[in-house]
């Protein structure tokens, strides 16, 4: 019978010298610190050759606003080919009582030159102030100097029932567009055939 060895000494040179194999194939393995910085560069490098593509318009969609989707039309149709700035400042006016709202429908009559029917709705124009000014950032981020809202749509949304089941609310889609204002009357055009 041949005797084991149990001397401790053995055992841990055995040991030692397999941790060693391993820990060089690791190192042989990992990326060295100075490659990891070269690569990083060549990726920045990468980055800063994209350049961004100017578009020609930007668009705005906003989904289930708790407006009447009545007055979003009316507001749709007031806004349309007016400069973002200028429809702003409108319907800041509104907002005041200085200017009614032109509206379709048995509506009051109100002073004014070119008015026959209209009303000052708050809710409404409070929500298109957010969404005009939402617009006139895309189109500043798009490079759009002078925008003008080309396309205003105003659509039902899904009614959600209010409390109880009895009765449901008010929820419209809006949908809005603008360009510069030397394109508009190239796209006007196209848009009336």
């Amino acid at each position: 019978m041949t005797e084991k060895s149990y001397a401790p000494s053995s055992n841990e040179n055995k040991l030692a010298k397999q941790q060693d194999v391993k820990h060089d194939a690791h190192l042989a393995k990992a990326p060295k610190k100075e490659d990891k910085k070269v690569e990083k560069e060549e990726i920045k490098k990468e980055k800063k050759t994209v350049q961004k593509v100017k578009k020609d318009f930007a668009i705005l969609n906003s989904y289930n606003i708790s407006v009447s989707s009545k007055v979003s039309r009316d507001i749709c149709n007031f806004i349309r080919y007016k400069p973002i700035e200028r429809a702003l400042k409108e319907l800041k006016e509104i907002t005041q009582f200085k200017r009614a709202l032109p509206m379709r429908g048995e509506y009051p009559h109100r002073k004014g030159n070119d008015i026959m029917a209209g009303r000052y709705p708050q809710n409404a124009v409070n929500h298109f102030i957010k969404l005009l000014d939402s617009l006139n950032a895309n189109s500043g981020v798009n490079g759009i100097e002078e925008p003008v809202i080309l396309e205003a749509v105003a659509n039902i949304a899904s009614k959600p029932f209010a409390r109880f089941g009895r009765w449901k609310r008010k929820s419209t889609n809006v949908y809005l567009k603008s360009v510069e204002k030397n394109k508009l009357k190239e796209l006007k055009k196209y848009l009336k055939h």
